[in-house]
């Protein structure tokens, strides 16, 4: 017993030391886990911060300026940034920006990003983490101007000669031949009716309310309502409604520059701009852009003077002070030019003068405007010369694969929605297209023009950069005679095609006299056929009538001033003599949709200044290209009101708003 009583003794301090270690350990682990909770709800606590800090950073800094119109501080960034601050008791943000990217359609959307970060300590205590997260918000494309049928900022003529008589612009009507039927309609100025016959709309018009100051300083809305003449409104507009009523569209666009950063393919007209008084002349660069029917298109650019210019190979010493000799199409300066030592003598100079700058020289020796009615962006415009020439069926001609002014030839596939910019010159389309394009030119450039002595003193010459269609402009997916009917979508964008076209220039959009197109009269061939989205800024889509085959003074002004501003004497080159009144060419079909600054004609005729019968241009066939409703162009101008701001209000051109709807908003 005594022995049992030892032996249990001898076991107390043992258990009583295993049973403190035990509990100590229960306690310990106790606490290890109430500070891993603790630790667990402070790193929670700072992520929660972290990506609160993230939102502050968009909420304070980027979420408004994500919603402007001139969100950049120029036209060549494309990204903004804000700098960071400091939250009390909360942490910071920095990395905030405004990116502009490009969709995978080919679309701009701005992406705004914000960083957010939180200091929490480590797990014992003994120093500190910074924690990270970020939030985006991703704007959807803006709506485009690819929904229009038929949009103007004015229903006056322009893009042309002959659209301004004594400083007032020429009204244009819509007649009987006029029946829109699909796509938006609209126009910022007043739509007037013919006198002669009734159009009819059978689509909603929209017509625009404008902002107008009284006399007493307040302002009011002022509806442009249609000048309907003899027409009756319910005969003419038939729409569900008829009539709406809308702020006027901005033609352009403020981001139309801004957008050409993007263009997936950049083809430069300026690279021989490379003028100096020390004999150096600037060479201009024409662009072809055809397409091929399996996808993808040939660029080639060929360098051309425009008249008046000086013969090839001169000297340097000649080119810095050329005389009569020296100009191209002098044989004799001693027949040919008033004084031999002076090229702007010459009769091939002044004749250069009309026919190309509507331009003559007085009796004081001073060049100047036969009239400022035909100058500027509704003046003469060229896409080839009597030197330089477009003739796919000749191949001598200047512009040919061939020629010796063939400066590049390129092919570029198709892989993606491409927009082609071409920069600081005119570009000549033509061909079948497969996929989804935009081709964009700027407004104008100025030159240095190449016959005039001595070199240092040259003027300058403006040479607007017009999109010419040359022949026919087709979506593959076509009938031969180029139907779409077949190919447009439901309201649900199923079963159309997935090829699209989009033309934008910053000047105008013509419709080429060349053979194919009908030149004199048609005798080579008619008709053309255009698929595609037209945008003409400044001023117009327009048919070349001003080149064209018929008597004088119409197709040519025969170098006397008061017959000058009709026809560029150009018009005679497909077949030698002028054809008398008639320049008819066929019918321009049309699948896509018209945006213009001003109207530009397409036919010419009695009464009117050009007063022969039938007359010179086409007839009209207008479409709506429903696929259009379903895919933009790539970077297409978007549409934007230009009145979103109260009526007389005095906001800044910087703070106006755009309505952009937010597509997605991501946390990382």
């Amino acid at each position: 017993m005594n022995y049992l009583n030892r032996k249990i003794k001898g076991f107390i301090l043992p258990t009583t030391v295993i049973l403190t270690l035990a509990g100590a350990g229960v306690i310990f682990g106790y606490y290890q886990k109430a500070l891993a909770e603790q630790h667990r709800v402070e790193l929670k606590i700072a992520k929660t911060k972290a990506k609160y800090n993230a939102t502050s950073g968009l909420a304070f800094k980027a979420y408004e300026d994500l919603f402007l119109e001139q969100v950049m501080n120029s036209n060549a960034d494309t990204i903004k940034r804000y700098n960071g601050e400091y939250i009390n008791r909360m942490g910071s943000y920095d990395s905030v920006s405004i990116r502009i990217r490009k969709n995978k359609t080919g679309q701009l959307i701005r992406v705004a990003k914000s960083k957010g970060f939180s200091e929490v300590k480590t797990f014992w205590g003994n120093g500190s983490f910074m924690l990270e997260d970020s939030v985006s918000i991703i704007t959807e494309p803006q709506k485009t101007l690819a929904t229009y049928l038929y949009l103007t900022a004015s229903e006056k003529a322009g893009g042309a000669p002959q659209t301004i008589e004594n400083g007032n612009r020429r009204e244009v009507t819509f007649g009987s031949g006029d029946n829109l039927n699909a796509g938006d309609i609209q126009t910022n100025g007043q739509l007037v009716m013919s006198d002669f016959g009734c159009p009819t709309f059978t689509t909603t018009v929209t017509v625009t309310e404008q902002c107008v100051q009284n006399p007493d300083g307040t302002y009011d809305t002022e509806v442009n309502y249609p000048d309907l003449g003899f027409c009756n409104e319910n005969q003419v507009f038939q729409g569900s409604p008829p009539l709406d009523t809308l702020p006027p569209v901005c033609l352009p666009p403020p981001s139309f520059d801004s957008k050409k950063a993007f263009a997936d393919v950049k083809l430069n007209s300026t690279e021989l701009l490379k003028y100096s008084p020390f004999g150096s002349k600037d060479t201009l660069i024409m662009t072809e852009i055809q397409f091929v029917s399996d996808g993808g298109f040939f660029a080639r650019r060929w360098w051309y003077l425009m008249p008046p210019h000086l013969k090839p190979n001169l000297s340097l010493v000649e080119a810095s002070a050329p005389q009569g000799d020296d100009l191209y199409g002098v044989t004799n300066s001693l027949l040919e030019c008033t004084n031999p030592s002076d090229l702007k003598t010459c009769n091939e100079y002044k004749e250069a003068l009309y026919n190309y700058h509507v331009k003559e020289i007085n009796t004081e020796g001073n060049e100047v405007l036969i009239t400022q009615d035909i100058s500027g962006s509704h003046g003469f415009h060229h896409y080839d010369t009597h030197v330089y020439e477009f003739d796919p069926t000749n191949q001598n001609s200047a512009f040919s694969p061939g020629s010796v002014n063939l400066i590049t030839e390129e092919f570029f596939p198709y892989n993606k929605p491409t927009a082609i910019h071409i920069e600081g010159g005119q570009v000549l389309v033509h061909g079948t297209y497969q996929g989804k394009y935009t081709i964009i030119t700027d407004e104008y450039i100025t030159y240095r023009r190449h016959a005039w002595s001595p070199n240092f003193s040259s003027p300058k010459d403006t040479l607007w950069c017009n999109i010419w269609i040359v022949d026919d402009l087709k979506n593959a997916d076509a009938t031969s005679w180029g139907s779409l009917y077949h190919v447009q979508p439901d309201e649900d964008c199923t079963g159309g095609s997935s090829n699209i076209m989009g033309l934008v220039s910053g000047a105008n959009v013509y419709i080429a006299n060349t053979k194919a197109n009908g030149a004199r009269g048609g005798i080579y061939g008619s008709n053309i056929i255009i698929h595609s989205h037209i945008i003409a800024f400044n001023e117009s889509f327009s048919m070349h009538y001003w080149q064209n085959s018929t008597q004088i003074p119409y197709g040519c002004g025969n170098g006397l001033s008061w017959n000058a501003g009709y026809g560029d004497c150009n018009g005679d080159r497909f077949g030698g003599n002028f054809s008398g009144s008639s320049d008819i060419r066929g019918t321009v079909t049309l699948w896509g949709g018209v945006v213009q600054k001003y109207r530009g004609y397409m036919k010419r005729n009695s009464p009117g200044p050009y007063n022969i019968s039938p007359g010179i241009g086409m007839d009209k066939s207008y479409n709506y290209d429903n696929n259009l409703k379903c895919i933009d162009p790539p970077l297409y101008p978007e549409s934007v009101f230009c009145d979103e701001q109260s009526c007389g209000g005095e906001s800044s051109e910087n703070e106006k708003e755009i309505n952009l709807k937010i597509a997605s908003y991501r946390e990382f």
